[in-house]
């Protein structure tokens, strides 16, 4: 390698559990907290870093990374997770069961934790299309593509993090207060939620929807099972009609009738960007001003799509304001951020698991000064 290596873990930034977060907030708001991708090509990244970088500074609770699609991509995932707990956000790093082992699982949370990452997502994660074709062209069954995992739902990655960790991190699971479009029916659907947090759970997060009023409906039926967990609400903050359509079709969100109108009126890029912005500031705004009790609506998670200027503009809409030009309130300055999204990989003996020794990915990336790290 030839070059120094330093640890890019600064006592100085002491990582937060959401949880905790949550309970030091007593504003009339709630707290906001954004959601990013890593991204698929150099351009993508070259993009992001300085939206991440700006919208650190309007100081959000948390910023959760997502997981490769179908167990896919996760090393750039754990990458860009690593780099922005390093750069000073709290990361709630999205881990899902498909496609993998408990080994591999093991393995990267190892490096989250000790990375300072102390927020995770647990999902079971998109079951891939059985009608998608592999990277060799050739068509390919769920059971091949996603073959091996070692967990068929997340309540079963929930006990095992636990067992495996214990209290390091704090772990949110998914709710879907539209149904999980596999459940046969609400009160299923509910169960599987009730599964998830009796396993060790500290907190749910929901899939984003469209129809504001189902929410806090919603959560009364939560709380009569008595689950009494923050919940966190997902608002989808929309650009483009085509990437919200794949969205949509994928997570099986219903779509009012009034907005499908307007979706299929052939509108243009900066009237999508428009209703974009309206249709999240309205459902935001309904949220807040029919929230009954802190833990229903302690913060609400923007779905950002990688995007920067719509989701800064419906946070100024509710209300919310910033110091301009100052950094945030995280104690390490976000401004220079560089994300080592397109990371060096190279194998080398790692940790015992499980009484095996297995290899472990290690992650290198370049900071702004330079300097290479190893994590």
């Amino acid at each position: 390698m030839g070059a120094s290596i330093h640890s890019p873990y600064s006592t100085e930034f002491s990582s937060m559990k959401i949880t905790d977060i949550l309970k030091l907030h007593n504003a009339t708001l709630p707290l906001f907290s954004f959601e990013f991708s890593p991204p698929s090509t150099p351009q993508g990244e070259a993009l992001l870093q300085p939206r991440i970088s700006n919208l650190a500074k309007t100081s959000p609770a948390f910023a959760s990374v997502t997981w490769g699609a179908g167990g896919t991509s996760t090393n750039k995932s754990l990458a860009m997770a690593v780099a922005l707990q390093g750069k000073g956000l709290e990361v709630l790093m999205h881990i899902t069961t498909s496609n993998t082992t408990s080994a591999e699982i093991v393995s990267k949370l190892i490096v989250a934790k000790d990375a300072g990452i102390k927020n995770l997502l647990v999902l079971r994660g998109d079951r891939v299309d059985p009608n998608s074709y592999s990277s060799r062209g050739v068509k390919e069954s769920v059971d091949s593509v996603a073959s091996p995992h070692a967990f068929d739902h997340a309540n079963e990655l929930v006990s095992f993090i636990r067992e495996k960790f214990s209290d390091s991190f704090c772990i949110g699971v998914a709710a879907y207060p539209e149904m999980h479009p596999e459940s046969k029916n609400e009160e299923e659907d509910l169960k599987y939620l009730k599964q998830k947090v009796d396993s060790g759970a500290d907190f749910i997060l929901t899939q984003f929807f469209f129809n504001a009023s189902i929410y806090h409906p919603w959560v009364r039926k939560v709380r009569a099972l008595g689950i009494n967990h923050p919940i966190i609400p997902n608002v989808m903050v929309f650009r483009n009609a085509t990437s919200l359509e794949k969205l949509i079709g994928l997570a099986k969100v219903n779509l009012p009738y009034a907005l499908r109108r307007q979706l299929d009126a052939n509108l243009g890029k900066k009237e999508i960007e428009a209703l974009g912005i309206k249709t999240s500031t309205e459902i935001m705004e309904n949220l807040i001003s029919s929230r009954e009790n802190y833990n229903d609506l302690p913060c609400v998670h923007l779905s950002t799509l990688n995007q920067e200027d719509s989701v800064k503009q419906v946070l100024q809409n509710v209300g919310w304001s910033w110091p301009q030009n100052q950094g945030s309130k995280n104690k390490r300055c976000l401004q220079s951020l560089k994300i080592p999204i397109s990371v060096i990989h190279f194998s080398k003996p790692g940790h015992l698991c499980e009484s095996r020794l297995f290899m472990l990915y290690y992650l290198i990336y370049i900071n702004t000064s330079g300097i290479v790290y190893l994590s």
